[in-house]
């Protein structure tokens, strides 16, 4: 599915899957180099796993080697997505809490310093500053 606009397709709507159409043999190849790479061979069996369920996601189920334990997490992760840790939703409520702060406060700021810059332009010109005060 592509977005259009006047006809011209500017972007397609999805995001393509960059492991989709690697090889097996070829991906899990891949992993094991990247692996040994970054110190991770201890769990190379586990990172071939996780790039075989992410290479095919929709079909997870069919993918040798997973234990029961992995399939019954993975089948808790689709059938129920929004079951989180109580830490991550107080992250995520603290984060836009601060989020707002600093918004506010940038904004109260900015007009502190709009109105200190027209008051330093007004001097003594008392009937611009009575209509700032009246403004205020």
């Amino acid at each position: 599915m592509a977005v259009t606009h006047g006809g011209n397709v500017l972007t397609s709507s999805r995001i393509k899957n960059p492991l989709a159409g690697i090889p097996r043999d070829k991906l899990l190849r891949q992993v094991t180099e990247f692996a040994e790479q970054n110190y991770l061979s201890d769990i190379t069996p586990l990172l071939q796993k996780g790039a075989m369920v992410a290479q095919n996601p929709s079909d997870w189920e069919n993918v040798p080697g997973l234990t029961e334990e992995e399939k019954s997490a993975l089948d808790a992760e689709v059938t129920h997505k929004w079951r989180q840790p109580r830490a991550m939703y107080m992250t995520v409520i603290l984060c836009s809490i601060g989020a707002a702060v600093q918004y506010v406060s940038c904004v109260t700021r900015d007009a502190v310093r709009m109105q200190l810059t027209s008051i330093q332009r007004l001097g003594s010109n008392w009937i611009q500053w009575r209509e700032l005060v009246v403004a205020c």
